[in-house]
């Protein structure tokens, strides 16, 4: 058999450093390549010369050389003679005589004598002068486009024209030939047609001052027109020369693009070999180290198996022990069982004591100082029956005992008390019946002696007696003040049960009818004395009372230790917190169907819903107020958190509900609650829901029990699971401007936020809604099609133009237009025949708008040296907006600005400065001085009881932690202020009016409140005391 073809050997791999020596070659090659065709357009391509020259190295000098050598190459026979443009030096042409160059260079007149040594010696001095000067190498600046060049032809002086017209019989004689003009060329834009022309014209200066332009100005006008076609030929030249250098760089740069991708595919797939080469040897180090690992882990588990067998066997071992204990003392359990049984249920019942103890710890005083309340409104409504119904006058000692004692020394009562007049008590006092009984006998007696002169006899008291039976009495509070008049209008105000103006009218009485009554006005003047005793007793058990409510409602608060704890336990609201709240609705004796039967308008948002629902309950206020017999009768007005006093949370007719019915309806609802047996999954009995859920249901008692007919109600913190979202079928619902806050509650995208707050729309209920911006109205979108609501977008109202809101802003012109259409939509449920006009808004709805009253909200109060500007704002675009409103209205009257700002216990507050800051800085003027301070009240007695807030930190208030926070962020925002950290509100506002008084008079500051709600209410309580509610 043949010798077999031994296999090719396998091809060699290049060593590395020959790869490397390629490479470093090829990369040389492409960037010669790259320079010289660099260098070839910046010649063509002035922006890329530019570049060129400048960054790229030895590129300069590079183009340079190329550009000397093609001139040299295209001009070989100049260019060792060529002056550089640089010098500033004129071409020198030869002329007939140096008498001409005199004349060119002095403007003298020459003659034509001059020799021709002459010439010679003017050649060489011009020669010497013209010595060409060293040219710097340096690039020019790219030139603009060069004016028409026009000639500087020094003109010689003109000779006298002395010729004459020839006269009869003389020779002839002809006019001199005029002068040859220098060339002007309007395009001469081309440097050598440049240095042509100038030399050109030198040339005409000599001839004209030779007078030698009749004979060489054929000549001249020859060159003339030549020159003219020397630029067009120059571009000519300069284009083709273009257009094959693009060309040839066309070809370069094709070819570089060539090389370079031939190179990048080269090592492209050198990597692609590499890494599969790789690839292969981790593959099977992974598969080595893989059957190691195996190895060792069946190794390990066959070890793990017979410990775990081992172990096994021990704990049989121990079970068997532990059972056969357990069988042995069995019969003694038997035995004891049922002892123990008993023992357990007694123990269960002590646990079941020790937790309703604990559960009352705080609410023991609460009671019993409510229970002294009510005995001490008992007492003064027992001595008021006494004295109404008894028959006959009798003492009511024992009774004011009575009240004394229950009064516990109370300075108030004790003192009304000893206002009474001891007879009064002692001997009792007459009833309004009796009262008007012995006021007919005196005034039967009054009456005659009215008519009885002064020195009257028998005979005038007979006809007295006489003419006041007969004589024409007069009806109701007749006028005049005789006493006639005076005795009607006393007995119709005692009909009326006015007492007090009736007193007065007696004691309007001159002469023998005031002595006559004297005795009837004692009996009166006592009356009226126990009487207002009783009030005032009456009064301070009302306000007692509405301490004890506010007291008590202030133990429902949340400790702030119980909130830190759940926000990091990320504990937030969710369904059970609704949930929750249906069981204590059940527990005082409502269900949801009693809540749709009040006509719910249901607000939500995170600005302006406070403004849209003041806007609504004002425009149905309006409407009933214009038409008596429509309805809304009572409408309800649910709002938080409240501004002043608690009680201005819950209104009817636009009004807060009075002390008095605050107190009833507030401890109608603790009862019911405390002694509550319904069961409720996850609600222990005898429990309470915390400061603003039980409010919601002590205005939901009000509402039900004062016959409102139609209720609005403001959300507290979200939407879908607040406390107010209990109502089934609303009316409406409306969502104002959405943003974010409550961040940890309801999250940290408007995305989230608008999620809760379209909570509150119901199935068949009407839905609206503001412009919302971002994803807020694409999520509420969704929420309405889930829940299958028609959802409409509301604009400012058109209708509203000439209408007068109050501040005339954007924002509160939206909140307006929303309130018009919530209270549209109720009035068409309610009201028969009711339906909204598209052109126009109604008298009632107008007159509702711009009379609204919403204490808080930019709100100005003129005291003279200072003017405080007033307006809560607790989220960052809220600020910002008081900030501009702020700033409008005090842009026109510049005083010296002062900022009082609190934010209490919110951790993105000193963020909120930012957005404040640049707001009133718009105007080009900040605040002279800014002042933080705490939400405690007075200086000495702390907190206004309404105030009270369990929810901070006591400790950061004290140390003024977060106030420090914000001095120390507002002097970088603006280091030119006086900023101050001051402790109470109190201390604030008197800072404030110490400036004042520091300017002088005329000089008046302006303050401007805002931040926290409990900070503009306490400012508003200091500023106006008892008026402020």
């Amino acid at each position: 058999p043949p010798p077999q073809t031994p296999a090719a050997a396998a091809p060699k791999k290049k060593g590395f450093f020959r790869r490397l020596r390629n490479l470093v070659l090829t990369l040389a090659v492409l960037g010669a390549i790259g320079f010289g065709g660099g260098v070839w357009y910046s010649r063509v391509n002035d922006s890329f010369h530019d570049f060129f020259t400048e960054y790229v190295p030895f590129g300069e000098q590079a183009v340079l050389y190329f550009e000397e050598m093609d001139f040299r190459k295209r001009f070989p026979n100049i260019s060792n003679k060529i002056k550089s443009r640089d010098t500033g030096s004129q071409v020198a042409v030869p002329a007939q005589s140096g008498a001409s160059w005199r004349v060119a260079d002095n403007g003298e007149p020459a003659g034509r004598q001059s020799s021709a040594v002459d010439k010679a010696q003017a050649a060489k001095v011009a020669a010497v002068k013209e010595k060409p000067k060293p040219v710097e190498k340096k690039r020019k600046a790219p030139e603009p486009k060069p004016a028409p060049v026009e000639a500087k032809v020094v003109a010689p002086k003109q000779e006298e024209n002395d010729f004459k017209p020839p006269e009869v019989n003389e020779p002839s004689r002809f006019p001199p030939i005029p002068p040859i003009d220098a060339i002007k060329i309007e395009d001469a834009t081309e440097p050598v047609v440049q240095d042509l022309v100038r030399m050109l014209n030198d040339i005409i200066t000599v001839i004209n001052a030779d007078k030698a332009h009749g004979r060489y100005s054929p000549t001249i006008t020859k060159a003339k027109n030549e020159l003219s076609k020397v630029g067009s030929k120059i571009k000519a030249i300069k284009s083709s020369v273009e257009e094959k250098a693009a060309a040839e760089v066309q070809a370069k740069v094709a070819d570089f693009d060539k090389a370079a991708n031939d190179l990048i595919t080269r090592v492209e797939g050198a990597m692609v070999a590499q890494e599969g080469a790789w690839r292969k040897e981790f593959e099977h180090e992974m598969k080595k180290v893989k059957e190691s690992y195996d190895a060792r882990a069946k190794l390990l588990l066959e070890r793990e198996k017979q410990l775990n067998e081992e172990r096994l066997n021990n704990q049989l071992l121990e079970q068997a022990l532990a059972l056969k204990k357990e069988f042995v003392t069995e019969v003694e359990k038997h035995v004891e069982s049922e002892r123990e049984g008993r023992l357990g249920k007694l123990e269960k019942l002590s646990d079941a004591v020790a937790d309703l103890e604990k559960l009352t710890t705080g609410w023991n005083e609460v009671v019993d100082t409510n229970l002294r309340t009510q005995q001490l409104h008992v007492a003064v409504d027992a001595v008021r029956a006494t004295l109404e119904n008894a028959t006959s006058p009798r003492p009511f000692t024992r009774e004011l005992v009575a009240l004394k004692e229950i009064a516990a020394d109370d300075p108030v009562v004790n003192a009304a008390i000893a206002s009474i007049n001891p007879s009064a008590y002692q001997r009792g006092l007459a009833n309004a019946a009796q009262l008007i009984d012995r006021f007919r006998i005196v005034a039967s007696e009054v009456r005659k002696a009215s008519l009885l002169p002064d020195e009257a006899g028998v005979a005038s008291h007979a006809s007295s007696y006489l003419l006041s039976k007969v004589m024409f009495k007069k009806q109701g509070l007749a006028d005049g003040n005789d006493v006639e008049s005076i005795l009607t209008r006393t007995q119709t105000l005692l009909e009326e049960g006015n007492l007090d103006a009736a007193a007065r009218e007696m004691n309007g009485l001159q002469g023998w009818a005031k002595t006559l009554s004297r005795d009837w006005l004692g009996e009166v003047r006592k009356t009226l004395e126990v009487q207002q005793a009783l009030d005032v007793i009456a009064t301070e058990a009302r306000l007692q009372s509405l301490k004890d409510a506010v007291d008590a409602l202030n133990t429902l608060q949340t400790p702030f230790a119980v909130i830190e704890a759940r926000r990091k336990a990320g504990v937030r609201p969710d369904e059970a917190s609704v949930k929750e709240m249906r069981a204590y609705l059940a527990r005082i004796g409502y269900t949801t169907a009693d809540l749709d039967k009040l006509n719910v308008i249901h607000v939500a948002g995170t600005k302006g819903k406070g403004s849209t629902c003041a806007f609504t309950d004002s425009i149905l206020a309006s409407h009933r107020a214009l038409s008596p017999s429509s309805v809304p009768r009572k409408v309800g007005l649910l709002i938080s958190p409240h501004l002043i006093a608690v009680r201005e949370r819950i209104r009817i007719n636009g009004v807060p509900i009075s002390e008095a019915l605050f107190a009833k309806y507030f401890f109608e609802v603790w009862d019911r609650l405390g002694s509550s047996t319904a069961d409720a999954e996850g609600v222990a009995l005898g429990t309470r829901p915390i400061y603003s859920r039980y409010l919601t249901l002590v205005s939901f008692h009000a509402f039900i029990e004062e016959g409102v007919d139609c209720a609005i109600l403001e959300t507290g913190i979200g939407g879908e699971y607040d406390a107010t979202n209990l109502v089934g079928r609303p009316v409406a619902t409306g969502i104002t401007t959405l943003g974010i806050d409550h961040v940890f509650a309801l999250g940290d995208t408007v995305g989230k936020i608008a999620w809760h707050k379209a909570g509150i729309m119901k199935t068949g209920s009407r839905a609206f809604t503001v412009e919302q911006l971002g994803e807020a109205q694409g999520v509420l979108e969704e929420r309405a099609a889930e829940k299958r609501v028609k959802l409409e977008v509301v604009k400012v109202d058109e209708r509203m133009k000439d209408v007068r809101i109050r501040p005339d802003k954007e924002f509160q012109r939206r909140n307006a237009s929303l309130a018009v259409r919530l209270a549209e939509s109720v009035l068409e449920r309610l009201e028969e025949g009711f339906k909204p006009d598209p052109a126009k808004l109604p008298e009632s709805f107008v007159k509702g708008l711009e009379e609204v009253v919403w204490r808080g909200r930019c709100e100005v109060k003129d005291e003279g040296s200072v003017v405080w500007f007033v307006d809560g704002a607790h989220t960052t675009d809220s600020l910002k907006m008081a900030g501009r409103w702020f700033a409008g209205e005090t842009e026109a009257r510049r005083r010296r600005r002062v900022l009082v700002f609190n934010q209490q216990g919110r951790t993105e507050a000193i963020d909120f400065l930012d957005g404040l800051y640049e707001a009133v800085k718009r105007d080009g003027r900040g605040f002279d001085g800014v002042v933080f301070c705490t939400n405690v009240t007075y200086k000495e007695t702390g907190y206004k009881r309404d105030f009270v807030n369990h929810q901070y930190d006591n400790k950061a208030i004290e140390a003024m932690t977060v106030q420090k926070q914000f001095a120390e962020r507002w002097r970088e925002l603006d280091p030119q202020a006086d900023v101050r950290v001051i402790p109470t509100i109190e201390e604030a506002l008197d800072y404030v009016r110490g400036l004042a008084e520091s300017n002088g008079e005329g000089e008046s500051v302006q303050a401007f409140v805002t931040g926290s709600l409990h900070l503009v209410g306490g400012a508003l309580q200091i500023l106006e005391g008892a008026d402020a509610l």
